[in-house]
């Protein structure tokens, strides 16, 4: 334990850089998989209304 606290101390800038990137990481992805499942969805309406007026013009 005492040298996990030493080396914090001495690596206290570096160790914050980590965690600020591994946060700035993981929200980037949450992000990015959000606006994937969001398009996702809309491609999927896209599609069915296309069928819709297809099956519409076809009767």
């Amino acid at each position: 334990m005492h040298n996990l606290l030493r080396y914090y101390r001495q690596n206290r800038m570096k160790v914050w850089l980590i965690i600020l990137a591994i946060i700035f990481a993981f929200a980037i992805i949450q992000i990015l998989k959000s606006q994937a499942e969001q398009t996702k969805e809309k491609r999927i309406k896209e599609q069915e209304e296309t069928t819709r007026k297809r099956c519409f013009l076809s009767k």
